[in-house]
């Protein structure tokens, strides 16, 4: 192996975030002061205006949350008890979630 084709491995493989993505790690722990680029004021203000539907999780990036309570919702339209969860779910993620779905918190 050339020593050139060594070098470029070895800083490819020494690129921490890579690394610490692979093992499963969160941004949150490989950069401890990055903020997410979405801000919790937008993600708060689509659950009260959308409330049970799910966007502010698409949002978020929770994107299997939100497709549960968009299926909540539908038949919410009929009966009152799917609709009900779903606006609870939503009203408790507001208080709840503090960051995405990559684990950095939100802008202020």
């Amino acid at each position: 192996m050339s020593r050139k084709t060594k070098r470029n491995k070895q800083s490819f493989s020494a690129h921490p975030t890579q690394e610490s993505l692979a093992s499963g790690a969160s941004l949150a722990r490989i950069l401890p002061q990055a903020h997410s680029q979405k801000s919790r004021m937008i993600y708060i203000l689509t659950a009260l205006l959308l409330p049970g539907l799910g966007v502010h999780n698409f949002y978020a990036g929770y994107t299997r949350n939100g497709l549960i309570q968009l299926l909540c919702t539908f038949p919410g339209i009929f009966l009152i008890f799917p609709f009900l969860i779903s606006v609870i779910w939503t009203w408790v993620e507001i208080f709840t979630v503090t960051k995405d779905a990559t684990g950095l918190p939100f802008q202020r």
